[in-house]
């Protein structure tokens, strides 16, 4: 019997052993640089708002048409509760901004759920390292 319970500890490490992290789990690589994006299209914008729309488990946020042209940081707030008339209930709100990070990992643009950690490949994004100059 002791010799049946060894044996299915060993199998069971051996199986977490062999596990692999989800990509939208990695960690970011050390060569990764800082990126903006370059000619948001449709398409594009369609999907940074789906990986957002992901990370938030929401449907419902908005993001501005030149979202991360200027900066790798993007900052999501909840809009605030108002009244029929607009102005804003008194009351503390207690939700906290969701910060992303937009980084270039080789070729490709990567959005990063900064509180998550969760990574988003962006195929239809295309993006430079922040550090380039933009051609004038």
């Amino acid at each position: 019997m002791r010799r049946v319970a060894v044996t299915l500890s060993f199998i069971q490490l051996t199986g977490l052993c062999a596990c692999t992290t989800p990509e939208s789990l990695a960690t970011p690589a050390a060569n990764e640089q800082a990126a903006r994006v370059l000619n948001l299209t449709a398409d594009s914008r369609a999907e940074l708002l789906e990986a957002v729309n992901s990370a938030l488990s929401s449907s419902a946020v908005t993001v501005a048409d030149d979202a991360l042209t200027d900066s790798n940081i993007l900052i999501i707030e909840r809009t605030p509760a108002r009244d029929a008339s607009g102005v804003r209930l008194s009351g503390r709100d207690f939700d906290r901004p969701q910060h992303f990070d937009l980084r270039l990992s080789g070729s490709q643009c990567v959005l990063i759920h900064q509180e998550s950690q969760r990574r988003f490949p962006l195929k239809q994004v295309k993006c430079e390292a922040l550090s380039a100059k933009p051609a004038s």
